[in-house]
């Protein structure tokens, strides 16, 4: 979700910063994200460097965190919890005529 809105955000950026038509932002911005390194469509001016610089610190910042995420996610067990209740669930669902003691 943060890297959709820094790409909407880069593609804004370089159409006010650098006056670019919105395919031509969209695709630095996405070229600048991915990290290709596949080099500017246009050149950039000085303020466009720094929007450049600025925005691969966010959408770096935003790859880390999203990938931690999902690490954290599957490291503390929580996907396998969410299977295992799913599949608990599912077996209590074929259950019939039975009586639970608690």
């Amino acid at each position: 979700m943060f890297l959709l809105l820094a790409m909407v955000a880069g593609a804004v950026g370089y159409q006010v910063v650098e006056g670019w038509s919105f395919s031509d932002s969209l695709y630095m911005t996405v070229i600048t994200l991915a990290t290709v390194g596949y080099g500017e469509t246009n050149p950039l001016t000085p303020a466009g460097r720094v929007f450049t610089m600025f925005l691969i610190m966010v959408g770096v910042g935003a790859l880390t965190y999203g990938l931690t995420a999902a690490t954290a996610f599957v490291v503390e067990g929580t996907l396998t919890d969410m299977i295992g209740r799913r599949r608990m669930d599912a077996e209590i669902g074929k259950l019939s005529d039975h009586i639970i003691l608690c």
